[in-house]
């Protein structure tokens, strides 16, 4: 994924900071520095880094001691990668019958790394074995 005019590269940590975010910002109305490093299990230090990175792209307004947003470039790809989440989730608990403890972990390694071709064709998969009632045991 790339954003803007210039090409600049949306790296697989950053994905996952504005997915943090866009969580963030769903379940508490606001995002801020502590809890993106909670969430992601890093130090204060270590997120400014990559918020700095983020802001310089264009992806989120994000200001020392200030505001903390996703800018509306940012919230499109963070409610991609949410979506492809979502997605590869449904497909490892509805089609292969996984927990949801594993399948949700197995969504956050892959979710950053599928090729959309291969994801549409998981997500027709489920919908249609879901419409037939089909389910793996």
């Amino acid at each position: 994924m790339t954003v803007g005019e210039e090409t600049m590269p949306i790296t697989v940590r950053d994905e996952e900071y504005l997915e943090a975010m866009y969580l963030l910002r769903r379940s508490k109305g606001s995002v801020r520095l502590k809890d993106i490093a909670e969430m992601l299990n890093i130090r204060a230090p270590t997120a400014v880094e990559a918020l700095e990175r983020l802001a310089d792209k264009g992806l989120i307004i994000y200001e020392k001691r200030g505001v903390l947003d996703l800018t509306p470039a940012g919230e499109d790809v963070a409610r991609e990668i949410y979506s492809r989440h979502q997605e590869l989730k449904e497909f490892f608990q509805e089609v292969l019958s996984l927990p949801e403890d594993v399948a949700e972990e197995e969504a956050c390694r892959i979710e950053h790394h599928i090729r959309p071709e291969t994801l549409e064709r998981m997500t027709r998969l489920t919908r249609k074995l879901r419409d037939m009632g089909i389910r793996v045991e």
